[in-house]
Protein backbone atom coordinates (compact mmCIF):
# COMPACT_ATOMS: atom_id res chain seq x y z
CA UNK A 1 0.00 0.00 0.00
CA UNK A 2 2.76 2.56 0.68
CA UNK A 3 4.13 2.04 -2.85
CA UNK A 4 0.68 2.14 -4.38
CA UNK A 5 -0.07 5.36 -2.59
CA UNK A 6 3.37 6.73 -3.51
CA UNK A 7 2.66 5.98 -7.16
CA UNK A 8 -0.63 7.85 -7.26
CA UNK A 9 -0.19 10.58 -4.67
CA UNK A 10 3.47 11.58 -4.60
CA UNK A 11 4.38 11.09 -8.24
CA UNK A 12 1.16 12.35 -9.81
CA UNK A 13 -0.39 14.91 -7.46
CA UNK A 14 0.65 18.55 -6.96
CA UNK A 15 0.83 19.30 -3.24
CA UNK A 16 0.12 22.65 -1.68
CA UNK A 17 3.08 23.78 0.43
CA UNK A 18 2.28 22.74 3.99
CA UNK A 19 3.40 20.35 6.71
CA UNK A 20 2.32 16.74 6.55
CA UNK A 21 0.74 15.38 9.71
CA UNK A 22 2.94 12.51 11.01
CA UNK A 23 0.14 11.09 13.15
CA UNK A 24 -2.09 10.60 10.14
CA UNK A 25 0.69 8.93 8.14
CA UNK A 26 1.51 6.58 11.02
CA UNK A 27 -2.17 5.65 11.34
CA UNK A 28 -2.34 4.84 7.64
CA UNK A 29 0.84 2.73 7.88
CA UNK A 30 -0.50 0.85 10.89
CA UNK A 31 -3.75 -0.14 9.12
CA UNK A 32 -3.84 -3.92 8.62
CA UNK A 33 -6.12 -5.78 6.25
CA UNK A 34 -6.43 -9.46 7.15
CA UNK A 35 -7.26 -11.78 4.26
CA UNK A 36 -8.16 -15.43 4.67
CA UNK A 37 -7.73 -17.31 1.39
CA UNK A 38 -8.67 -20.75 2.72
CA UNK A 39 -11.02 -22.74 0.47
CA UNK A 40 -10.82 -19.99 -2.16
CA UNK A 41 -12.91 -17.78 0.11
CA UNK A 42 -11.75 -14.26 0.72
CA UNK A 43 -12.80 -12.70 3.99
CA UNK A 44 -11.79 -9.14 4.75
CA UNK A 45 -12.01 -8.51 8.46
CA UNK A 46 -13.01 -5.51 10.58
CA UNK A 47 -12.85 -2.61 8.17
CA UNK A 48 -15.50 -3.73 5.71
CA UNK A 49 -19.27 -3.49 5.83
CA UNK A 50 -21.07 -6.56 7.15
CA UNK A 51 -23.97 -5.95 4.79
CA UNK A 52 -23.37 -6.32 1.09
CA UNK A 53 -25.87 -3.54 0.29
CA UNK A 54 -24.36 -0.77 2.42
CA UNK A 55 -23.72 2.20 0.13
CA UNK A 56 -20.48 4.12 0.50
CA UNK A 57 -19.41 7.53 -0.69
CA UNK A 58 -17.56 7.55 -4.00
CA UNK A 59 -14.70 10.03 -3.92
CA UNK A 60 -13.97 12.00 -7.07
CA UNK A 61 -10.33 11.13 -7.79
CA UNK A 62 -8.78 12.70 -10.86
CA UNK A 63 -5.45 12.04 -12.55
CA UNK A 64 -3.07 14.95 -12.09
CA UNK A 65 0.36 15.92 -13.39
CA UNK A 66 3.55 14.64 -11.81
CA UNK A 67 4.62 16.71 -8.80
CA UNK A 68 8.24 17.92 -8.87
CA UNK A 69 8.18 20.47 -6.07
CA UNK A 70 10.51 20.39 -3.08
CA UNK A 71 7.57 19.51 -0.83
CA UNK A 72 6.74 16.47 -2.96
CA UNK A 73 10.33 15.28 -2.88
CA UNK A 74 10.45 15.66 0.92
CA UNK A 75 7.15 13.85 1.33
CA UNK A 76 8.19 10.95 -0.90
CA UNK A 77 11.55 10.80 0.88
CA UNK A 78 9.82 10.53 4.26
CA UNK A 79 7.42 7.85 3.02
CA UNK A 80 10.26 5.84 1.50
CA UNK A 81 12.28 6.14 4.72
CA UNK A 82 9.54 4.22 6.51
CA UNK A 83 10.01 1.26 4.15
CA UNK A 84 12.64 -1.46 4.23
CA UNK A 85 13.31 -2.03 0.53
CA UNK A 86 15.98 -4.65 1.26
CA UNK A 87 13.13 -7.08 1.97
CA UNK A 88 11.00 -8.75 -0.67
CA UNK A 89 7.38 -7.70 0.09
CA UNK A 90 6.23 -11.17 -0.95
CA UNK A 91 8.36 -12.68 1.83
CA UNK A 92 7.63 -10.19 4.61
CA UNK A 93 5.24 -7.41 3.67
CA UNK A 94 5.11 -5.96 7.19
CA UNK A 95 8.90 -5.55 7.34
CA UNK A 96 8.88 -4.12 3.83
CA UNK A 97 6.15 -1.59 4.69
CA UNK A 98 7.25 -0.57 8.19
CA UNK A 99 10.84 -1.74 8.60
CA UNK A 100 12.37 1.71 8.25
CA UNK A 101 9.95 3.20 10.76
CA UNK A 102 10.59 0.38 13.25
CA UNK A 103 14.33 0.87 12.90
CA UNK A 104 14.01 4.56 13.77
CA UNK A 105 11.67 3.85 16.69
CA UNK A 106 14.15 1.34 18.14
CA UNK A 107 16.48 4.28 18.80
CA UNK A 108 13.95 5.89 21.17
CA UNK A 109 13.18 5.07 24.82
CA UNK A 110 9.75 3.71 23.90
CA UNK A 111 9.34 0.04 23.02
CA UNK A 112 7.12 0.32 19.94
CA UNK A 113 6.77 -3.46 19.75
CA UNK A 114 4.60 -3.24 22.86
CA UNK A 115 1.17 -1.74 22.18
CA UNK A 116 0.81 -0.67 25.82
CA UNK A 117 3.97 1.46 25.62
CA UNK A 118 2.91 2.99 22.32
CA UNK A 119 -0.50 4.03 23.64
CA UNK A 120 0.92 5.39 26.88
CA UNK A 121 3.50 7.41 24.98
CA UNK A 122 0.83 8.85 22.70
CA UNK A 123 -1.43 9.62 25.67
CA UNK A 124 1.38 11.50 27.39
CA UNK A 125 1.93 13.64 24.30
CA UNK A 126 -1.79 14.32 23.97
CA UNK A 127 -2.11 15.26 27.64
CA UNK A 128 0.81 17.68 27.38
CA UNK A 129 -0.94 19.29 24.44
CA UNK A 130 -4.23 19.55 26.37
CA UNK A 131 -2.44 21.05 29.37
CA UNK A 132 -1.01 23.79 27.13
CA UNK A 133 -4.46 24.45 25.66
CA UNK A 134 -5.95 25.16 29.09
CA UNK A 135 -3.01 27.37 30.02
CA UNK A 136 -3.95 29.60 27.10
CA UNK A 137 -6.96 31.66 26.13
CA UNK A 138 -9.98 30.72 24.06
CA UNK A 139 -9.31 30.65 20.33
CA UNK A 140 -12.22 31.75 18.16
CA UNK A 141 -13.52 29.04 15.84
CA UNK A 142 -14.18 30.91 12.59
CA UNK A 143 -16.30 28.02 11.32
CA UNK A 144 -19.00 28.89 13.86
CA UNK A 145 -21.63 31.61 13.74
CA UNK A 146 -21.34 34.53 16.16
CA UNK A 147 -23.99 33.00 18.42
CA UNK A 148 -22.26 29.62 18.33
CA UNK A 149 -18.91 31.27 19.10
CA UNK A 150 -20.40 32.87 22.23
CA UNK A 151 -21.69 29.51 23.40
CA UNK A 152 -18.39 27.81 22.52
CA UNK A 153 -16.41 30.38 24.52
CA UNK A 154 -18.67 29.84 27.56
CA UNK A 155 -18.22 26.08 27.24
CA UNK A 156 -14.44 26.48 27.02
CA UNK A 157 -14.44 28.68 30.14
CA UNK A 158 -16.43 26.06 32.07
CA UNK A 159 -14.03 23.28 31.11
CA UNK A 160 -10.96 25.43 31.78
CA UNK A 161 -12.27 26.54 35.20
CA UNK A 162 -12.98 22.94 36.23
CA UNK A 163 -9.51 21.94 35.05
CA UNK A 164 -7.81 24.80 36.91
CA UNK A 165 -9.67 23.97 40.13
CA UNK A 166 -8.33 20.43 39.90
CA UNK A 167 -4.79 21.63 39.13
CA UNK A 168 -4.69 24.00 42.12
CA UNK A 169 -6.32 21.58 44.57
CA UNK A 170 -3.75 19.73 46.67
CA UNK A 171 -4.66 17.09 49.22
CA UNK A 172 -2.49 15.85 52.03
CA UNK A 173 -2.14 12.08 51.37
CA UNK A 174 -2.65 11.45 55.08
CA UNK A 175 -6.01 13.24 55.18
CA UNK A 176 -7.62 12.10 51.93
CA UNK A 177 -10.35 10.03 53.56
CA UNK A 178 -11.24 12.87 55.94
CA UNK A 179 -11.46 15.33 53.06
CA UNK A 180 -13.74 12.97 51.15
CA UNK A 181 -15.95 12.55 54.23
CA UNK A 182 -16.29 16.33 54.49
CA UNK A 183 -17.12 16.56 50.79
CA UNK A 184 -19.84 13.90 51.11
CA UNK A 185 -21.20 15.63 54.19
CA UNK A 186 -21.61 18.87 52.21
CA UNK A 187 -23.80 17.02 49.70
CA UNK A 188 -26.40 16.53 52.48
CA UNK A 189 -27.37 13.11 51.15
CA UNK A 190 -28.99 12.03 54.42
CA UNK A 191 -30.79 15.33 54.95
CA UNK A 192 -34.59 15.24 55.41
CA UNK A 193 -34.85 11.45 55.63
CA UNK A 194 -38.59 11.67 56.30
CA UNK A 195 -39.20 13.05 52.80
CA UNK A 196 -36.18 11.48 51.13
CA UNK A 197 -38.23 9.71 48.44
CA UNK A 198 -40.31 12.76 47.58
CA UNK A 199 -39.88 13.18 43.78
CA UNK A 200 -38.50 16.72 44.04
CA UNK A 201 -36.07 15.85 46.84
CA UNK A 202 -34.82 12.64 45.24
CA UNK A 203 -34.52 14.28 41.81
CA UNK A 204 -32.48 17.19 43.17
CA UNK A 205 -30.15 14.76 44.93
CA UNK A 206 -29.65 12.73 41.74
CA UNK A 207 -29.00 15.95 39.80
CA UNK A 208 -26.27 16.92 42.27
CA UNK A 209 -24.71 13.45 42.14
CA UNK A 210 -24.80 13.30 38.34
CA UNK A 211 -23.25 16.77 38.09
CA UNK A 212 -20.14 15.56 39.93
CA UNK A 213 -19.89 12.46 37.74
CA UNK A 214 -21.71 9.95 39.99
CA UNK A 215 -24.19 8.67 37.41
CA UNK A 216 -26.00 6.37 39.82
CA UNK A 217 -29.27 4.51 38.98
CA UNK A 218 -29.51 5.97 35.45
CA UNK A 219 -27.81 8.47 33.17
CA UNK A 220 -28.69 10.68 30.23
CA UNK A 221 -26.13 11.51 27.57
CA UNK A 222 -26.50 14.01 24.78
CA UNK A 223 -25.71 13.79 21.08
CA UNK A 224 -25.82 17.26 19.60
CA UNK A 225 -27.21 16.75 16.08
CA UNK A 226 -27.69 20.35 14.96
CA UNK A 227 -28.36 23.83 16.30
CA UNK A 228 -31.89 23.07 17.45
CA UNK A 229 -32.17 19.36 18.10
CA UNK A 230 -30.18 17.59 20.82
CA UNK A 231 -30.66 13.83 20.84
CA UNK A 232 -31.03 12.49 24.37
CA UNK A 233 -30.15 8.89 25.25
CA UNK A 234 -31.11 7.23 28.50
CA UNK A 235 -28.88 4.44 29.83
CA UNK A 236 -28.35 2.52 33.04
CA UNK A 237 -26.22 4.30 35.61
CA UNK A 238 -23.09 3.48 37.64
CA UNK A 239 -20.91 3.31 34.53
CA UNK A 240 -18.02 4.73 36.56
CA UNK A 241 -18.33 2.06 39.24
CA UNK A 242 -14.98 0.32 38.82
CA UNK A 243 -16.49 -3.08 39.72
CA UNK A 244 -19.67 -2.91 37.64
CA UNK A 245 -18.22 -5.05 34.78
CA UNK A 246 -17.44 -7.83 37.26
CA UNK A 247 -20.83 -7.63 38.97
CA UNK A 248 -22.64 -7.87 35.63
CA UNK A 249 -21.13 -11.33 35.02
CA UNK A 250 -21.80 -12.54 38.57
CA UNK A 251 -24.84 -14.53 37.37
CA UNK A 252 -22.33 -16.97 35.90
CA UNK A 253 -19.86 -16.62 38.79
CA UNK A 254 -21.74 -16.19 42.11
CA UNK A 255 -18.37 -16.16 43.91
CA UNK A 256 -17.82 -12.66 42.52
CA UNK A 257 -20.24 -11.22 45.05
CA UNK A 258 -18.47 -13.07 47.87
CA UNK A 259 -15.18 -11.40 46.90
CA UNK A 260 -16.93 -8.06 46.41
CA UNK A 261 -18.58 -8.34 49.83
CA UNK A 262 -15.15 -8.71 51.47
CA UNK A 263 -13.87 -5.79 49.42
CA UNK A 264 -16.67 -3.53 50.67
CA UNK A 265 -15.92 -4.48 54.28
CA UNK A 266 -12.18 -3.86 53.90
CA UNK A 267 -12.67 -0.46 52.27
CA UNK A 268 -15.22 0.67 54.85
CA UNK A 269 -12.89 -0.42 57.66
CA UNK A 270 -10.01 1.57 56.16
CA UNK A 271 -12.26 4.53 55.41
CA UNK A 272 -14.01 4.80 58.79
CA UNK A 273 -11.40 3.19 61.03
CA UNK A 274 -12.93 2.57 64.46
CA UNK A 275 -15.63 5.23 64.06
CA UNK A 276 -18.43 2.75 63.32
CA UNK A 277 -19.25 -0.94 63.11
CA UNK A 278 -18.89 -1.57 59.37
CA UNK A 279 -20.63 -4.99 59.30
CA UNK A 280 -24.25 -3.71 59.13
CA UNK A 281 -23.24 -0.90 56.77
CA UNK A 282 -21.53 -3.35 54.42
CA UNK A 283 -24.59 -5.65 54.47
CA UNK A 284 -26.87 -2.72 53.64
CA UNK A 285 -24.69 -1.73 50.68
CA UNK A 286 -24.31 -5.28 49.35
CA UNK A 287 -28.04 -6.07 49.60
CA UNK A 288 -29.08 -3.03 47.58
CA UNK A 289 -26.19 -3.51 45.14
CA UNK A 290 -27.50 -7.01 44.41
CA UNK A 291 -31.02 -5.70 43.77
CA UNK A 292 -29.83 -2.99 41.39
CA UNK A 293 -27.41 -5.40 39.70
CA UNK A 294 -30.35 -7.76 39.08
CA UNK A 295 -32.11 -4.90 37.28
CA UNK A 296 -29.03 -4.32 35.12
CA UNK A 297 -28.76 -8.03 34.36
CA UNK A 298 -32.44 -8.29 33.41
CA UNK A 299 -32.09 -5.29 31.15
CA UNK A 300 -28.96 -6.57 29.40
CA UNK A 301 -30.69 -9.89 28.73
CA UNK A 302 -33.51 -7.99 27.05
CA UNK A 303 -31.22 -5.71 25.07
CA UNK A 304 -30.28 -8.40 22.54
CA UNK A 305 -33.95 -8.92 21.73
CA UNK A 306 -34.93 -5.26 21.52
CA UNK A 307 -31.71 -3.64 20.39
CA UNK A 308 -32.79 -3.37 16.76
CA UNK A 309 -36.13 -1.80 17.70
CA UNK A 310 -35.32 1.76 18.79
CA UNK A 311 -37.71 3.06 21.41
CA UNK A 312 -38.37 6.66 22.31
CA UNK A 313 -40.14 8.08 25.33
CA UNK A 314 -41.61 11.51 25.90
CA UNK A 315 -41.12 13.30 29.20
CA UNK A 316 -44.79 12.65 29.96
CA UNK A 317 -44.29 8.91 29.44
CA UNK A 318 -41.17 8.90 31.63
CA UNK A 319 -43.12 10.61 34.42
CA UNK A 320 -45.76 7.89 34.12
CA UNK A 321 -43.20 5.06 34.11
CA UNK A 322 -41.02 6.42 36.92
CA UNK A 323 -43.08 8.99 38.87
CA UNK A 324 -40.60 8.90 41.75
CA UNK A 325 -38.33 11.03 39.50
CA UNK A 326 -39.37 14.51 38.30
CA UNK A 327 -38.11 14.17 34.72
CA UNK A 328 -38.92 17.76 33.73
CA UNK A 329 -36.74 19.05 36.55
CA UNK A 330 -34.00 16.48 35.97
CA UNK A 331 -33.65 17.08 32.22
CA UNK A 332 -33.81 20.86 32.57
CA UNK A 333 -30.91 20.82 35.04
CA UNK A 334 -28.86 18.31 33.05
CA UNK A 335 -29.26 20.30 29.84
CA UNK A 336 -28.35 23.47 31.74
CA UNK A 337 -24.91 21.95 32.32
CA UNK A 338 -24.36 22.27 28.57
CA UNK A 339 -26.20 25.59 28.15
CA UNK A 340 -28.95 23.74 26.26
CA UNK A 341 -31.91 24.04 28.66
CA UNK A 342 -33.84 26.25 26.21
CA UNK A 343 -33.93 23.35 23.78
CA UNK A 344 -36.10 21.32 26.15
CA UNK A 345 -39.73 21.39 25.01
CA UNK A 346 -42.88 19.42 25.71
CA UNK A 347 -42.17 17.48 22.51
CA UNK A 348 -38.67 16.40 23.57
CA UNK A 349 -38.13 12.64 23.51
CA UNK A 350 -35.37 10.34 24.77
CA UNK A 351 -33.98 7.22 23.14
CA UNK A 352 -34.57 4.50 25.73
CA UNK A 353 -34.35 1.27 23.65
CA UNK A 354 -34.92 -1.60 26.12
CA UNK A 355 -34.54 0.59 29.20
CA UNK A 356 -38.31 0.84 29.61
CA UNK A 357 -38.08 -2.51 31.41
CA UNK A 358 -35.25 -1.26 33.56
CA UNK A 359 -37.12 1.94 34.45
CA UNK A 360 -40.34 0.16 35.40
CA UNK A 361 -38.43 -2.20 37.68
CA UNK A 362 -36.35 0.67 39.06
CA UNK A 363 -39.58 2.41 40.09
CA UNK A 364 -40.68 -0.73 41.97
CA UNK A 365 -37.28 -1.05 43.62
CA UNK A 366 -37.21 2.56 44.82
CA UNK A 367 -40.76 2.38 46.17
CA UNK A 368 -39.82 -0.63 48.29
CA UNK A 369 -36.29 0.37 49.32
CA UNK A 370 -35.33 1.27 52.86
CA UNK A 371 -34.24 4.93 52.91
CA UNK A 372 -31.14 4.16 55.01
CA UNK A 373 -30.05 1.53 52.49
CA UNK A 374 -30.41 4.01 49.63
CA UNK A 375 -28.43 6.67 51.52
CA UNK A 376 -25.69 4.14 52.27
CA UNK A 377 -25.65 3.07 48.62
CA UNK A 378 -25.33 6.63 47.33
CA UNK A 379 -22.45 7.42 49.68
CA UNK A 380 -20.74 4.16 48.71
CA UNK A 381 -21.00 4.99 44.99
CA UNK A 382 -18.97 8.13 45.69
CA UNK A 383 -16.33 6.35 47.78
CA UNK A 384 -15.92 3.56 45.22
CA UNK A 385 -16.32 5.55 42.00
CA UNK A 386 -13.54 6.05 39.47
CA UNK A 387 -14.25 9.78 39.67
CA UNK A 388 -12.91 9.86 43.24
CA UNK A 389 -10.28 7.15 42.83
CA UNK A 390 -7.52 9.61 43.72
CA UNK A 391 -9.42 11.04 46.70
CA UNK A 392 -9.07 7.95 48.89
CA UNK A 393 -6.06 6.75 50.88
CA UNK A 394 -3.32 4.61 49.34
CA UNK A 395 -4.30 1.54 51.36
CA UNK A 396 -7.80 1.67 49.82
CA UNK A 397 -6.23 1.89 46.36
CA UNK A 398 -4.09 -1.17 47.18
CA UNK A 399 -7.13 -3.17 48.32
CA UNK A 400 -8.96 -2.18 45.13
CA UNK A 401 -6.09 -3.35 42.94
CA UNK A 402 -5.72 -6.63 44.83
CA UNK A 403 -9.46 -7.31 44.59
CA UNK A 404 -9.44 -6.76 40.84
CA UNK A 405 -6.60 -9.23 40.50
CA UNK A 406 -8.47 -11.77 42.61
CA UNK A 407 -11.57 -11.36 40.44
CA UNK A 408 -9.59 -11.70 37.22
CA UNK A 409 -8.09 -14.95 38.47
CA UNK A 410 -11.60 -16.07 39.44
CA UNK A 411 -12.69 -15.52 35.84
CA UNK A 412 -10.28 -18.32 34.87
CA UNK A 413 -8.49 -16.53 32.07
CA UNK A 414 -11.63 -15.78 30.12
CA UNK A 415 -11.68 -13.03 27.52
CA UNK A 416 -13.18 -10.70 30.14
CA UNK A 417 -10.24 -8.54 31.20
CA UNK A 418 -11.17 -5.29 32.87
CA UNK A 419 -9.69 -1.91 33.63
CA UNK A 420 -5.95 -1.73 34.38
CA UNK A 421 -5.38 -5.32 33.27
CA UNK A 422 -5.97 -4.34 29.65
CA UNK A 423 -2.40 -2.98 29.78
CA UNK A 424 -1.24 -6.60 29.72
CA UNK A 425 -3.06 -7.45 26.51
CA UNK A 426 0.23 -8.42 24.76
CA UNK A 427 0.82 -11.14 27.34
CA UNK A 428 -2.71 -12.53 26.92
CA UNK A 429 -2.33 -12.98 23.17
CA UNK A 430 -0.22 -16.13 23.68
CA UNK A 431 -2.44 -17.96 26.18
CA UNK A 432 -2.96 -21.68 25.57
CA UNK A 433 -6.19 -23.05 24.17
CA UNK A 434 -6.21 -25.81 26.80
CA UNK A 435 -8.40 -24.56 29.68
CA UNK A 436 -6.22 -25.82 32.54
CA UNK A 437 -3.04 -24.45 30.98
CA UNK A 438 -4.81 -21.16 30.31
CA UNK A 439 -5.82 -20.86 33.99
CA UNK A 440 -2.23 -21.38 35.11
CA UNK A 441 -0.79 -18.99 32.51
CA UNK A 442 -3.41 -16.35 33.34
CA UNK A 443 -2.57 -16.61 37.05
CA UNK A 444 1.15 -16.36 36.29
CA UNK A 445 0.58 -13.17 34.28
CA UNK A 446 -1.33 -11.55 37.15
CA UNK A 447 1.35 -12.58 39.65
CA UNK A 448 4.07 -11.28 37.35
CA UNK A 449 2.20 -8.00 37.11
CA UNK A 450 2.31 -7.58 40.90
CA UNK A 451 6.10 -7.98 40.83
CA UNK A 452 6.79 -5.80 37.78
CA UNK A 453 4.30 -2.99 38.24
CA UNK A 454 6.32 -0.87 40.71
CA UNK A 455 9.14 -0.80 38.14
CA UNK A 456 6.92 0.42 35.33
CA UNK A 457 7.64 4.11 34.79
CA UNK A 458 4.73 4.24 32.37
CA UNK A 459 2.24 4.20 35.28
CA UNK A 460 3.64 7.41 36.75
CA UNK A 461 1.18 10.27 36.28
CA UNK A 462 1.66 14.01 36.29
CA UNK A 463 -0.86 16.22 38.06
CA UNK A 464 -2.32 17.32 34.73
CA UNK A 465 -2.80 13.65 33.70
CA UNK A 466 -5.03 13.11 36.73
CA UNK A 467 -6.99 16.33 36.12
CA UNK A 468 -7.50 15.55 32.44
CA UNK A 469 -8.80 12.09 33.40
CA UNK A 470 -11.32 13.68 35.76
CA UNK A 471 -12.54 16.26 33.25
CA UNK A 472 -12.82 13.59 30.53
CA UNK A 473 -15.13 11.57 32.78
CA UNK A 474 -17.35 14.57 33.44
CA UNK A 475 -17.23 16.29 30.01
CA UNK A 476 -15.58 13.90 27.53
CA UNK A 477 -16.59 15.57 24.26
CA UNK A 478 -15.38 18.99 25.37
CA UNK A 479 -11.82 17.77 25.98
CA UNK A 480 -11.82 16.01 22.60
CA UNK A 481 -13.17 19.07 20.79
CA UNK A 482 -10.52 21.48 22.01
CA UNK A 483 -7.70 19.00 21.46
CA UNK A 484 -8.81 18.32 17.87
CA UNK A 485 -9.30 22.03 17.23
CA UNK A 486 -5.72 22.77 18.29
CA UNK A 487 -3.96 19.65 17.01
CA UNK A 488 -5.39 19.25 13.51
CA UNK A 489 -6.12 21.44 10.52
CA UNK A 490 -9.67 21.99 9.25
CA UNK A 491 -8.89 20.02 6.10
CA UNK A 492 -7.19 16.97 7.59
CA UNK A 493 -10.25 14.70 7.33
CA UNK A 494 -10.73 15.73 3.71
CA UNK A 495 -7.07 14.99 2.98
CA UNK A 496 -7.34 11.60 4.69
CA UNK A 497 -10.43 10.85 2.62
CA UNK A 498 -8.55 11.75 -0.55
CA UNK A 499 -5.68 9.49 0.50
CA UNK A 500 -8.07 6.58 1.00
CA UNK A 501 -9.58 7.36 -2.39
CA UNK A 502 -6.17 7.13 -4.05
CA UNK A 503 -5.48 3.81 -2.33
CA UNK A 504 -8.86 2.40 -3.44
CA UNK A 505 -8.29 3.57 -6.99
CA UNK A 506 -4.82 2.00 -7.03
CA UNK A 507 -6.20 -1.30 -5.74
CA UNK A 508 -8.94 -1.32 -8.37
CA UNK A 509 -6.30 -0.74 -11.06
CA UNK A 510 -3.86 -3.33 -9.72
CA UNK A 511 -6.18 -6.22 -8.82
CA UNK A 512 -7.14 -7.07 -12.46
CA UNK A 513 -3.41 -7.28 -13.27
CA UNK A 514 -2.60 -9.80 -10.52
CA UNK A 515 -1.93 -13.03 -12.40
CA UNK A 516 -2.00 -15.19 -9.25
CA UNK A 517 -5.72 -14.42 -8.72
CA UNK A 518 -8.42 -16.19 -10.72
CA UNK A 519 -11.15 -14.10 -12.36
CA UNK A 520 -13.84 -14.85 -9.77
CA UNK A 521 -11.53 -13.89 -6.89
CA UNK A 522 -10.54 -10.67 -8.67
CA UNK A 523 -14.18 -9.67 -9.05
CA UNK A 524 -14.91 -10.47 -5.41
CA UNK A 525 -11.83 -8.52 -4.23
CA UNK A 526 -12.81 -5.50 -6.33
CA UNK A 527 -16.34 -5.63 -4.95
CA UNK A 528 -14.93 -5.59 -1.42
CA UNK A 529 -12.75 -2.60 -2.25
CA UNK A 530 -15.80 -0.74 -3.53
CA UNK A 531 -17.63 -1.47 -0.28
CA UNK A 532 -14.82 -0.43 2.05
CA UNK A 533 -16.15 1.94 4.72
CA UNK A 534 -14.01 4.93 5.65
CA UNK A 535 -13.78 5.75 9.34
CA UNK A 536 -11.54 8.75 9.59
CA UNK A 537 -10.40 10.19 12.91
CA UNK A 538 -13.14 11.74 15.01
CA UNK A 539 -16.91 11.94 14.49
CA UNK A 540 -18.21 15.34 13.35
CA UNK A 541 -20.66 15.66 16.26
CA UNK A 542 -17.71 16.06 18.69
CA UNK A 543 -17.00 19.46 17.13
CA UNK A 544 -20.58 20.74 17.60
Amino acid sequence: LPLIYLNLRVLSTPLVKKDVDDTLVNEIEDEIINIDLENNDIKIIDIFADEESIPTENLNITDEEECLTEECYETSKRILSNLDTSVDPCDNFFQFSCGGWLSEMSKTDINYNNSKNVMNDLQKKINKNINEIFKGEYKIDTNLSKEQQEYDEKAFSKVKNAYNVCMTYDVDPNSRNENLKNFIKQLNISENKENFLDPINLTNLLINLHKIGIDTLFDVNINYINDNEPELNLTNGDNLNRFLPYLLVSYDKPEIFTVYNEYVKKVLKLYYGNEINVEPLAKSIIDLTKKINDLFELNFNLMNEYYKVPKKASITLLNEMVPIIDWNLYLKERLAMYGMEKMLTENTTLNINSYDYYLINLQKCLKEVDVDDLINYFEWTIISSNVFADAVSEDIKDVTKETKETLNILLEGSAIIFDDDIEYIDAFENLSIDKEKMKKEFTDIIKKRKVEEPKMEVNKKEKYDICIDKIEKLMPNSISKYFIQNAFSDTIKLEAGQMIGYIKKAMLERIPKMEWLDEETKQYAMMKVEKMKSRIGYSDDIMD
